[in-house]
């Protein structure tokens, strides 16, 4: 089956809309309270005064909780709105992942890698952790791989016509669009448009192009946040001066410079984490004139230097991950089973993964295609059996990540909201799922229910609960649960709506 690319873009799709009805919920709160709640508060369901301290600040972009918005107003049920913005979030990520296949294709260097090849790109599990989520993460790194691949094609058509006017506007327009969903992604593209000039050398007319299109993105993201926020503000300003110069980011919590290194051993889930450090390595130093090199070193170094840490930040670089593990991929291979002199002839050029630079500078794409003839690779049986692991290991924590819930609490919400009377008092102890982080959240609950620490009478209130079974109350009577009946009795805690 796994040989198969099409099976493997078939089973894609599946994951695609499995985990878009089951990953309810959020990863982190800022998915939540930045753009949904905005949304419930733009629709008239929730207080302005109850929203995080960044919508006083305004400091946030307008662009995504305008397309909730949108989708909240045509659908008009909350659950169905965040399914909706999933499923298009996976369909986005599954598209880009599919472009990075047939991009990479051509420049295998055997033909047997391309199973492999399409399981990096379509069946990676951290592509579909982050890509389901509708989230400023997923949708810039989206964006900006979607601009960098449209650039690197019409480069290779070379074409010098008013489609390539076309494309050169497409390209600014989706790099603007990626820094409007989150502003950190300036630093990729401002890597990337260095590349552009000292090492591409690419035409002045063809940048401005470029650029201007850019400004024609970032004039909807302004026109998004003066809806946000009801009035003309500079939120990328606003953005930086609360986070860098007044300092709050680094009130969130405060990692040493080799943070992130421990971040993503740790989350990215060993061995398999070990790739993702010392692939991207191998690639910038055997690859230092590419332009995913110098796009993606200075966002790193800055974000190593900042002291505020989260893995999520490294998100945006999933979608273009499968270009920079190929390619040092190739290089390992090469060194320790195959043809070195083939990685070492193009040190200086734009690796297979990219994009060819100009005849003048590196020599033309036809020079920088590979003659080799061996079609089929070498290896031997441990580092075969380490690659089977790797994938084994991938495959069982996308099937894990396919049916688990990010929010298991929202699950009881979509009960209340879908079968409880819309005037229904609901005890919640802790808050959750209608309060994240001492934060109240309105976008998942009816504009009549009324939710209490504690039942005001002895009669006619319902209670959600986060326990093991056994300390369910005798006279309760259990009107849902996430704890599949099957499930023998184990020590530990599920959500239970009980009457």
């Amino acid at each position: 089956m796994f040989k198969s690319v099409h099976n493997q873009f078939y089973l894609a799709v599946a994951i695609l809309l499995l985990a878009s009805w089951f990953s309810i919920g959020f990863h982190q709160s800022d998915e939540h309270y930045q753009i949904l709640e905005f949304a419930a508060m733009r629709a008239g369901h929730a207080p302005a005064d109850q929203l995080p301290w960044e919508y006083a600040e305004q400091m946030r972009p307008g662009l995504q909780p305008f397309m909730a918005y949108v989708a909240y107003s045509l659908i008009g049920h909350p659950f169905w709105t965040a399914f909706l913005l999933r499923l298009l979030s996976g369909a986005f990520t599954l598209w880009v992942a599919w472009l990075v296949f047939r991009r990479c294709v051509p420049r295998l260097e055997y033909a047997d890698w391309r199973p492999w090849l399409a399981g990096v790109c379509l069946l990676h599990w951290a592509m579909w952790y982050s890509g389901l989520r509708f989230a400023s993460e997923s949708w810039s790194g989206l964006t900006f791989a979607l601009g960098y691949l449209v650039y690197m094609n019409q480069e290779e058509r070379a074409k010098v016509s008013g489609g390539s006017v076309l494309r050169a506007l497409l390209v600014g327009f989706l790099f603007g669009l990626a820094f409007c969903f989150r502003y950190q992604l300036g630093l990729l593209i401002l890597g990337f448009g260095g590349w552009l000039v000292f090492i591409h050398k690419e035409k002045w007319s063809l940048l401005g192009i470029i650029i201007l299109g850019g400004f024609f993105a970032l004039g909807l993201g302004v026109l998004a946040d003066r809806w946000l926020y009801g009035e003309w503000v500079n939120a990328p300003w606003n953005y930086l001066a609360q986070n860098l110069i007044e300092g709050k980011a680094a009130t969130f919590g405060t990692r040493p410079w080799w943070g992130y290194f421990e971040l993503v051993f740790l989350r990215g889930i060993p061995p398999i984490s070990l790739i993702y450090i010392l692939g991207p390595l191998l690639f910038f130093w055997h690859y230092r004139r590419h332009p995913l090199t110098w796009a993606w070193v200075p966002f790193l170094l800055i974000h190593i230097i900042l002291s505020r840490k989260d893995v999520r930040f490294l998100f945006p670089l999933l979608p273009l991950l499968p270009i920079v593990l190929i390619g040092a991929w190739q290089v390992g291979y090469n060194y320790f089973f195959g043809l070195p002199q083939v990685g070492a002839s193009r040190r200086s050029s734009s690796n297979g993964s990219g994009a060819s630079r100009r005849s003048s500078s590196s020599g033309s794409e036809a020079s920088q295609k590979l003659t080799n003839p061996v079609k089929r690779s070498k290896m031997n049986s441990r580092w075969r059996y380490a690659v089977y692991l790797v994938a084994v290991l991938n495959f069982g924590i996308l099937s894990v990540n396919t049916f688990r819930p990010m929010r298991p609490s929202v699950a009881a919400a979509r009960y209340v909201y879908n079968h409880l009377p819309e005037d229904a008092t609901v005890i919640v102890p802790d808050g959750r799922p209608y309060a994240f982080y001492d934060l109240p959240a309105y976008f998942y609950r009816r504009a009549g229910l009324q939710v209490l620490p504690e039942c005001p009478s002895d009669e006619g209130c319902y209670r959600i609960l986060k326990a093991r079974s056994k300390e369910i109350p005798d006279d309760a009577k259990v009107l849902w649960t996430n704890r599949p009946a099957w499930l023998p009795e184990l020590n530990q805690k599920w959500y239970w709506v009980v009457e």
